[in-house]
């Protein structure tokens, strides 16, 4: 699984800009498994994909909240 982000809307604060929020997470690489695994059933699969996206949305919703960390981390690092 490859590490990947997107950008996701603060616009809700003034001034507000984008966080980033990592995609790849524990529940969507659950899935791929769960996709890729050629005795995996459909309910299983459609089950797998269900939760990824719900935890996507979960960090989405965090993120576009001014909860994200990702930014900060960053200037943490840029700073460090």
């Amino acid at each position: 699984v490859v590490s990947s982000y997107e950008s996701v809307l603060t616009k809700r604060f003034f001034h507000g800009r984008t966080e980033a929020m990592r995609s790849t997470t524990t529940v969507a690489e659950e899935m791929m498994k769960c996709w890729n695994n050629t005795s995996s059933t459909e309910e299983e699969k459609l089950t797998a994909l269900r939760n990824a996206t719900k935890q996507h949305s979960k960090l989405v919703k965090e993120a576009s909240e001014g909860n994200g960390v990702d930014r900060h981390l960053y200037a943490l690092k840029c700073i460090g």
